[in-house]
């Protein structure tokens, strides 16, 4: 390890690795990370950087070449640091770092033999552990330390109501109060719970005389109830529970739908300059002509929901949140870090429970028009323009979500914890609408800004429910 001479050096290499780590957000250099705590130890080292506004935590440790890729390791003094949760000393060490507590399940043995990546595309650092009894865990290190930890707080209150369909948790790690680490049951599965989807709607496209597996959206409908009942229990207050919608509630969310159409407007345009993407102009026509009609009534349907409640949700349900477990038939939803790219006081806020339900719709939707292009081994701009006109899978969406939707209502309507009672049955479609639409808005700003060649398939979802 470093001698004390060698600090100021193991500084510079580790601010210089922060600055193009993934999760590290100002990779153009508008803000430099800046080292507010730094401990070394045995070859571990462990630090605090800030941002100026926002604090990220990190540990490292010196061992040989791990067989991690290249960008993902530090050169130095003849030997490698290493984001240290890939490595199967972590735990004893964090443990000793001043001011970190470990506290594990009491049946969970600490002594890990093994560690390795369970992803390299993730901001927070995930890795498969096994302990020397042969169990195996998700470590999660969170990097960005948030005001509050949504994740955190929902899966350990899960754990703690014995929702059986989230991972345990099997030990939190804490710095100076803050959670920095969850330590959770590693679930075995398809980590695409669209996987059987898929696979039913591609032979559907074949023939359609095959038999559908409504049992399994019906599931998925049961899991979403259990989940919202076990986050909102009768006297939850805080965080948790459910509160009524106020009008200040619905004005906050109307003018969402309006800060999206804008976006959506702006980085359209900014597409119609760049070489290789002058196709989009296409779709923001097509969005052009139908925003006003589609985005008015979303906002006027909102109104429906006052004197109704709003519920402690996901917040970005979808299939490749969920793991499914064919032999159990089981579907785990994996995690809970809300939406991405709201701010911190939007990820607390709290949304009716069918805002859910309309993410889940949305993601049969994207499921849906990757089997059809698929299928039809056509472009993604030429299906979606056919997609204008006739929906080949939207039979079997339709099926699905309607068997997904009422097997939801039928468990949550005995709580009511729409604050509707069954009118929301009668009017369902004026209830899950403006959730639909608003979510579309959310994919089109998010692919708009990651994956411009997918905007097309949230402009379609503008225009059809199911």
């Amino acid at each position: 390890m470093p001698r004390e001479g060698d600090r100021g050096e193991l500084e510079g290499r580790l601010i210089e690795y922060i600055s193009r780590a993934r999760w590290w957000p100002w990779k153009t250099g508008e803000r430099a990370p800046f080292i507010t705590k730094l401990v070394e130890k045995n070859g571990f080292v462990h630090v605090r950087v800030s941002d100026g506004e926002n604090l990220y935590q990190a540990s490292f440790i010196e061992g040989d070449n791990p067989g991690l890729p290249g960008d993902r390791v530090i050169p130095f003094k003849g030997r490698f640091l290493y984001e240290a949760e890939y490595d199967s000393r972590f735990l004893e060490n964090i443990r000793e770092v001043s001011g970190v507590t470990l506290e594990l399940a009491g049946d969970f043995d600490p002594a890990i033999t093994s560690a390795r990546p369970l992803t390299l595309d993730s901001t927070n650092v995930v890795s498969l552990l096994e302990n020397r009894r042969g169990e195996k865990a998700v470590l999660k290190s969170y990097r960005l330390l948030p005001k509050v930890n949504m994740e955190y707080l929902c899966l350990v209150k899960l754990s703690r109501e014995g929702f059986k369909n989230t991972p345990r948790v099997r030990g939190l790690i804490h710095e100076d109060g803050d959670p920095i680490a969850l330590i959770l049951q590693f679930i075995t599965g398809f980590n695409d719970a669209g996987y059987p989807f898929y696979e039913e709607l591609s032979s559907w496209l074949g023939s359609r005389d095959i038999r559908l597996n409504l049992g399994l959206s019906a599931k998925l409908g049961v899991v979403t109830a259990g989940l919202h009942e076990a986050l909102n229990k009768p006297g939850d207050k805080g965080f948790f529970g459910l509160e009524e919608i106020t009008n200040n509630d619905i004005s906050r969310w109307e003018e969402r739908l309006s800060r999206r159409v804008n976006f959506i407007y702006e980085k359209f345009d900014e597409y119609a300059t760049i070489k290789d993407y002058e196709w989009l102009g296409y779709w923001r026509d097509v969005f052009d002509k139908k925003e006003i009609e589609v985005v008015e009534e979303a906002r006027s349907l909102l109104d429906k929901y006052k004197g109704g409640l709003k519920a402690r949700i996901h917040q970005d349900l979808h299939l490749l949140q969920m793991i499914y477990n064919p032999s159990e038939g089981e579907f785990y939803i994996i995690d809970f870090e809300g939406e991405p790219g709201r701010s911190n006081d939007e990820k607390v806020e709290k949304e009716p429970p069918l805002r859910d339900v309309a993410s889940l719709v949305r993601s049969f939707h994207y499921l849906s028009f990757s089997a059809v292009m698929n299928w039809s081994s056509l472009s993604l701009d030429h299906v979606a323009r056919s997609l204008l006109g006739e929906d080949p899978a939207l039979q079997w969406r339709k099926r699905h979500l309607t068997s997904m939707i009422y097997s939801y209502l039928a468990d949550t309507l005995r709580g009511d914890i729409h604050g509707f009672g069954e009118k929301i049955i009668a009017g369902l479609d004026e209830y899950l609408k403006p959730w639909v639409v608003e979510r579309a808005l959310y994919e089109a700003v998010y692919e708009l800004m990651y994956r411009p060649g997918w905007s097309p398939i949230p402009i379609l979802g503008l225009l059809r429910i199911y």
